[in-house]
């Protein structure tokens, strides 16, 4: 066991800070999930998976998965293609 890993005294099992959270069975290191996490809930529009991608320098899939997995947390229900956008009639 490196560092990082943690043994249940009652089961023996081992395990991780990740298990139980949204960034359990990620590769992506946690300071792109802490950097992620902090761009899509502090911007005023919605943040696109591409800014996301260029921002965090991850796959496209990568960002993708994030971006899902982030707004599903956080209770995020309304699609992109549905997102409220201001009319240009005023």
């Amino acid at each position: 066991m490196g560092p990082g890993w943690y043994r249940c005294h009652r089961c023996r099992r081992k395990y991780t800070v990740r298990v139980g959270s949204l960034f359990e069975r990620s590769h992506i290191p946690l300071r792109k999930w802490i950097h992620a996490t902090t761009l899509i809930t502090s911007s005023r529009r919605r943040l696109s998976v591409r800014q996301l991608r260029r921002l965090l320098d991850v796959s496209y899939h990568s960002a993708l998965s994030m971006s899902h997995r982030i707004r599903e947390a956080i209770g995020d229900e309304t699609p992109a293609t549905f997102a409220c956008r201001p009319s240009a009639r005023g």
